[in-house]
């Protein structure tokens, strides 16, 4: 039974998803040396080095979670709906004018 939606404009979106973290990831590896930086204070009380560990933490894991849940999504898009919409689409004559 065919799907109700279309499956190549959200894989599409998720790849374009996908790219803007790669783009965003040397960001985020400053930001997160930025929050080292901050943790090397002299005389910081623990309080606040556990919150910018944490914060550290959260910095690095950001990006590998994201991609982690859009390769979730990814994979449940049905591979034969994605590639009949890929047929379709490549077989469509051009539009002319």
């Amino acid at each position: 039974m065919p799907i109700a939606w279309k499956a190549l404009p959200v894989s599409r979106m998720l790849e374009s998803l996908e790219q803007a973290l790669d783009e965003l990831a040397p960001r985020f590896s400053e930001l997160k040396a930025q929050v080292e930086e901050a943790r090397q204070a002299p005389n910081l009380p623990q309080y606040l080095t556990q919150r910018l560990d944490w914060l550290g933490e959260e910095l690095r894991l950001a990006i590998p979670r994201l991609k982690s849940r859009i390769l979730s999504a990814r994979n449940a898009i049905p591979e034969e709906a994605l590639r009949a919409e890929l047929h379709r689409e490549q077989n469509q004559p051009a539009l002319e004018f």
